[in-house]
C-alpha cells in the first residue's frame, strides 16, 4: 500500500501554456524568433538556437531540444551560407543540452566535435509536478538570456576557429567552417 499519493503531472496543453508563458513570450520580447517550435536569434554575426527535435527524438509526454550556436557566415550542409534560420543541428559547431548552456564559453569549456551523436535533452513534463517544471523552464529562460548577452562576444570567430583546429576531428564540415573563418578574418578582407 502506498501511503504517499503520486503527485499530479500536467497535461500536454498545460505544458504548452507554461512553455509559451515562461519561454516563448519572454524570448520573443528580447528579439528571438520562432521557426516551427524552435526559437532563434541572430546577434553580432552569431546565431543562437533552441532547436526542437521531433521524429525519433520525440516521445509522449515530453519535448526534446538541442541548444546550438554558429556564426552566421558559416556554410551549412548544402555548402551554402543560410539566408534564413538554419534548422539543421549538424550545421552548428556548438551543440549542447539546454541544461548545460551556462557552461558554454567558460574557462574550462572547449569545442567538442558532436557532428553525428549530438547532445539533446528531454523535458518529461508528464512525469513532473507543475512547480518543478516551472523551475526548470525559468532556469532555461535565464540561461538563454545570459547566453544571448555573452556568447556572441565570448565565442568570437577567432576563438571558435582556434578551438576547431585544436579539438576538431577534421570532418569535412569542420574543414569548410575553418575555410569560412579564414575568409572572414580582417586581414583577408580587402
Amino acid at each position: 500500500m502506498n501511503r504517499f499519493p503520486k503527485a499530479a503531472s500536467i497535461s500536454s496543453e498545460e505544458f504548452d501554456e507554461l512553455w509559451s508563458e515562461k519561454i516563448v513570450t519572454p524570448l520573443l520580447g528580447l528579439g528571438f524568433k520562432e521557426s516551427g517550435k524552435s526559437l532563434f536569434i541572430e546577434k553580432n554575426q552569431s546565431s543562437l538556437a533552441l532547436i526542437r527535435l521531433g521524429g525519433r527524438m520525440s516521445r509522449p509526454g515530453a519535448i526534446c531540444h538541442t541548444f546550438c550556436f554558429r556564426h552566421t557566415f558559416l556554410r551549412n550542409l548544402k555548402e551554402e551560407v543560410p539566408q534564413k534560420f538554419e534548422k539543421e543541428v549538424f550545421a552548428y559547431p556548438v551543440k549542447s543540452e539546454p541544461s548545460r548552456i551556462s557552461t558554454i564559453g567558460k574557462a574550462d569549456w572547449h569545442y567538442t566535435p558532436r557532428n553525428l551523436n549530438y547532445p539533446r535533452e528531454h523535458i518529461d513534463f508528464s512525469k513532473k509536478q507543475k512547480n518543478r517544471i516551472v523551475t526548470e523552464l525559468q532556469k532555461l529562460h535565464d540561461d538563454l538570456v545570459i547566453a544571448l548577452n555573452t556568447l556572441p562576444n565570448t565565442l568570437t570567430p577567432e576563438l571558435l576557429s582556434q578551438m576547431i583546429i585544436q579539438n576538431g576531428e577534421a570532418a569535412w564540415i569542420e574543414k569548410m567552417w575553418l575555410e569560412d573563418y579564414e575568409n572572414q578574418t580582417p586581414n583577408k578582407a580587402g
